[in-house]
């Protein structure tokens, strides 16, 4: 408890005092008796360092529980009244995270401003029940239109590669496995390009009135869309394409989706490979290989001398990606530079961006790629997965992959984070070295471990027990 080691942190310091004094006191010290003073003195110190480090960790950490404890509060409330709300009305509550609410959101926003044209001629009224409509529709089906943006939003990969984002080309991708421009009603290629840049031009005024700058755009390589404007674009294609077949554009856009897009438009479905990940045995092989993965991710996301951001944040970014895959001759041999701009896009789990503003790949991602990268290579449906990712590790990725060395700074950084994060059984080990070594006085690297112990959340209780351990044995 913080009080009680506050007070132990007092007492040694009382005992370090008197020690010091009783020294001063002696007139004509023996050399044996001014060695047991000095050494008591010095083993009442070092274990008074370790009694400090504790409480101002204990102290920061119920500074932080604190913070958290209230953040919590505050969403459970909300949760409760909107559970209380949703009752009242009598809806339905969909529960979700916070992350898949967010999407959902910039899946499900219209401006009724920017669809001036779709809504002409309608009233006020009749327009913003359209609006309600075209939301409604879009919160029911904002998962399916995900999928389909992250497949076709793949970008590829140079200077400008985004994997959230979608430019002429992609949309065109899209377009033309739906069939927009060769099943009838038809849309010209010219008619699709101007209501592009009239969402692009609409997302420029919104901005403006926003007050941020205006940026200029010099290619067409910026001009791309994000995902509310992708969902602007195709309620206006909709519109134009079924505007003489359907009574309103909430029909127009049903039509688009249920009639068009989910017959042909392809789609990302990750799911089941990111199920596949959790088999106790897939586990097992990606332990067993876990030291060699990290040191291979390790010294591919420091390829890109130009990315400082990747240096801190240590994430492979698109460029290194394909580097590693062309050094394993998995390019051109298995994979083309396309489906590896796919992949990379499908494994994104959150938008990590570096200083080209492309985005970037963690390690949680990169075992995912592995994954996915060893059903490309290894495509026998009769071999058990875990079977084949252990011989694409052991066989390709291990003999022709390079490695960074086990003592650059870029291991130790992902080591150490992957410890805290998966493996609190490193602690006990800790302790063990520590106590073994308490006969010499404590050392910065020894310190830096029972810091390592106390910053961790489980290990508080165990970390007091092991601290009193220690100054029971320097006898004190």
């Amino acid at each position: 408890p913080k009080g009680e080691l506050r007070k132990r942190a007092e007492t040694k310091a009382l005992e370090v005092a008197l020690a010091r004094r009783e020294v001063d006191r002696a007139k004509e010290p023996q050399p044996a008796e001014f060695q047991k003073y000095a050494l008591m003195t010095q083993k009442i110190a070092e274990q008074l360092k370790i009694v400090s480090l504790v409480a101002g960790l204990v102290d920061k950490r119920l500074e932080t529980g604190f913070n958290m404890y209230q953040k919590l509060r505050t969403r459970a409330l909300e949760f409760s009244h909107n559970v209380m709300n949703s009752w009242r009305k009598g809806d339905s509550l969909v529960l979700m995270d916070k992350k898949t609410e967010a999407e959902r959101k910039e899946f499900s926003q219209v401006s009724g401003r920017n669809l001036e044209a779709v809504f002409e001629g309608q009233g006020v009224e009749e327009t913003q029940a359209d609006i309600d409509a075209l939301q409604e529709f879009l919160r029911q089906n904002y998962a399916y239109l995900a999928q389909v943006f992250r497949f076709y939003a793949a970008g590829s990969i140079g200077e400008n590669s985004q994997v959230s984002t979608m430019d002429f080309d992609e949309f065109w991708m899209l377009t033309k496995d739906i069939g927009i421009t060769t099943k009838a009603p038809k849309l010209t290629p010219t008619k699709l390009y101007t209501c592009f840049m009239e969402v692009l031009d609409n997302a420029v005024k919104d901005k403006k009135t926003e007050g941020k700058k205006k940026k200029k755009k010099k290619d067409d390589d910026d001009k791309v869309l994000s995902p509310g404007m992708f969902v602007e674009l195709l309620i206006k294609v909709a519109h134009l394409r079924y505007k003489k077949s359907a009574p309103n554009v909430v029909q127009c856009l049903a039509l688009l989706v249920q009639q068009d897009m989910e017959t042909s438009a392809a789609r990302v479905d990750s799911d089941p490979l990111r199920k596949l990940l959790h088999e106790p045995l897939v586990e097992k092989v990606f332990r067993k290989h876990r030291h060699a993965l990290e040191r291979v991710f390790a010294f591919y996301a420091g390829q890109d001398k130009s990315d400082k951001v990747d240096k801190v944040n240590m994430n492979i970014n698109d460029v290194e990606f394909l580097q590693m895959l062309k050094e394993l001759t998995i390019v051109p041999r298995v994979m083309r530079e396309e489906d590896v701009v796919q992949l990379f896009s499908n494994i994104q789990k959150e938008e990590f961006s570096d200083a080209r503003g492309a985005s970037q790949m963690d390690y949680g991602e990169f075992i995912e790629a592995i994954a996915a990268i060893t059903s490309y290579c290894i495509p026998n449906p009769y071999l058990g997965f875990d079977q084949r990712l252990d011989t694409f590790i052991t066989d390709i990725l291990l003999v022709k992959g390079k490695q960074a060395k086990a003592s650059s700074d870029n291991v130790q950084k992902i080591v150490k984070a992957n410890d805290q994060a998966e493996s609190p059984t490193i602690l006990k080990n800790v302790f063990e070295e520590t106590q073994d070594s308490q006969k010499e006085p404590l050392t910065d690297s020894q310190l830096e471990k029972l810091k390592l112990i106390v910053d961790t959340e489980e290990n508080l209780k165990a970390a007091e027990l092991e601290a009193q351990k220690l100054l029971a044995k320097a006898g004190l």
